[in-house]
Parts: structure tokens; C-alpha cells; sequence
């Protein structure tokens, strides 16, 4: 309809063009009985109209129908994308803007709670609740939390032990080479490695230590494993939990995983 009742000379095609510009603007996230909230609104600001419709089905029943069409307001915001269309949130925004505020929140007391330093995570890390920073500061705690409900309270002091030895040997090299403490390594950096414990310079590199004294901390972090007593100790995928085997060539399985989706490949 808004294709063919534009009046001022545009060409179809352009027009669906930025039809489908638009389309691509709506966020993903939003399912189609959310979208229609924003119909009353649209209604109210005057970008589109709408009539109550109705046929005669037989002689003791008649089909109502609610028709929506875009207005000339409409068609004008369509075909110009520099216009604003500006309207009131609807309540379910109001209430998922909400939800997100009261989760961030959350997030950000649970890790002061564990004393994190705020001031140090990124400001975009900060104003979501996710990124690679906070996943490795939430990982360390969480492991900690899990290991102490477990019964594997060794373990978890072994870690917490692990990680102040880790900082003294950051504060002594950052002395050596006259360098910021954080310069050497960073405080998600050193829980990360706490956690998965790597003894290789190799593996420290890909956690991303890039100090030049990275195998002087190797041999640190190997010692203190051993004197620890966390050489032994099992990690969520030990040799007791089921091996996930790969096929050794492509296959089709007898039936769909529950809660996947069916996407059809285009040409």
C-alpha cells in the first residue's frame, strides 16, 4: 500500500528499498506480538490510520476486521529517512528497559561483593553487564562459590593462594622493570590463570600475558601448583565425565535437537 499510493514521482523500487532499510532497523530481539504495541502509537501520531471493516458472511453472521493503512505522514517518514518517527515507548520497552536496569545493577553489587575494583573494568563493560573482563572476574568467583558448596574447600583455598602469589609477583616485577602493576598483568588476566592454571608460556600468551618475564611466571605458577596441592585437583571436565566424540565424517541424525531452528539456505 505504501508503495502504491505514493504521490510525489518516487520509483517503486526505491521505495522498497527503503522499505527493506527500514525492516532491517527493528531490532531482532522483538517478536511480533510485541511489534503491534507500537501500532496504537503509530495511530496516535498520525502515521497511520485505521477503520473497523465488515463482511456479511451469511444472514446471522458478519467478519469484523480492523484495517490499517499508512498515512501520507507515513508514506513522507517512509520515503525520507532523514525524518524522525518519534513515539512513546510502549509498556512492555518500559518494563524490559527495567529488567535490564535491575539485572545490571545486580551485576555490578555482586562483583564488589567480591571485590572487584569497578573503576578498572571498561566503561562498555559497565553500562551492559557483559564483556570478556567481567566473564573472567564472574568465572573466578563463580568457580570459588561452586568448589566451597561442593565440599572442595581445599581446592578453593588453593586458588585464592594461587592468585595472592600471583600478585606478588606482579608487584615485585612491576618493581623490577619500574612498570605499573597492571602494565605486567591484569587483574582479570591473573584470575583467569588462576583458574585454568596454565605452565607453559605458550598457554599464558593466549590468555594474554605479554610481559617479557612470562617464564620466570611459568616457572612460578608450576611451583605453586605443585606446593598447593592443585596438580591433582579435578576440574568441571574430568576424566570421569563422558568424552563427547566427534563423527569422523558428516552425518544426518535420526531427529531435530529440541529447540532448534530450521533456517533455509538461499541459493
Amino acid at each position: 500500500q505504501a508503495i502504491n499510493k505514493c504521490s510525489w514521482g518516487s520509483s517503486k523500487s526505491r521505495i522498497q528499498n527503503q522499505l527493506k532499510l527500514t525492516r532491517g532497523r527493528v531490532p531482532s530481539g522483538l517478536r511480533p506480538t510485541q511489534l503491534i504495541h507500537f501500532l496504537g502509537e503509530l495511530v496516535k501520531a498520525g502515521y497511520v490510520t485505521t477503520q473497523m471493516k465488515s463482511k456479511k458472511i451469511s444472514n446471522t453472521y458478519n467478519n469484523r476486521w480492523e484495517e490499517y493503512k499508512v498515512s501520507n505522514k507515513g508514506l513522507k517518514s517512509i520515503y525520507d529517512s532523514s525524518r524522525k518517527v518519534l513515539l512513546h515507548p510502549p509498556q512492555f520497552i518500559l518494563e524490559e528497559e527495567q529488567a535490564q536496569k535491575e539485572k545490571l545493577e545486580k551485576r555490578l553489587k555482586e562483583l564488589e561483593s567480591y571485590g572487584v575494583d569497578l573503576s578498572a573494568i571498561p566503561e562498555d563493560e559497565l553500562k551492559t553487564g557483559r564483556g570478556p573482563v567481567i566473564t573472567k572476574h564472574m568465572a573466578y568467583h563463580q568457580k570459588i562459590k561452586f568448589l566451597n558448596s561442593s565440599g572442595r574447600d581445599a581446592e578453593a583455598k588453593g586458588m585464592n593462594t594461587l592468585l595472592q602469589r600471583l600478585r606478588a609477583w606482579r608487584q615485585k616485577t612491576a618493581e623490577e622493570l619500574e612498570l605499573a602493576p597492571a602494565s605486567i598483568v591484569s587483574e582479570d588476566v591473573m584470575k583467569s590463570i588462576a583458574y585454568s592454571r596454565p605452565t607453559s608460556p605458550e598457554a599464558l600468551q593466549e590468555l594474554g600475558v605479554r610481559t617479557r618475564k612470562i617464564a620466570d611466571l611459568a616457572n612460578m605458577i608450576q611451583k605453586s601448583i605443585k606446593d598447593l596441592g592443585l596438580q591433582g585437583a579435578k576440574s568441571e571436565l574430568d576424566s570421569s565425565s563422558p568424552a563427547f566424540v566427534f563423527p569422523s565424517k558428516p552425518f544426518t541424525p535420526q531427529r531435530c535437537w529440541i529447540g532448534h531452528i530450521d533456517k533455509k539456505l538461499k541459493n
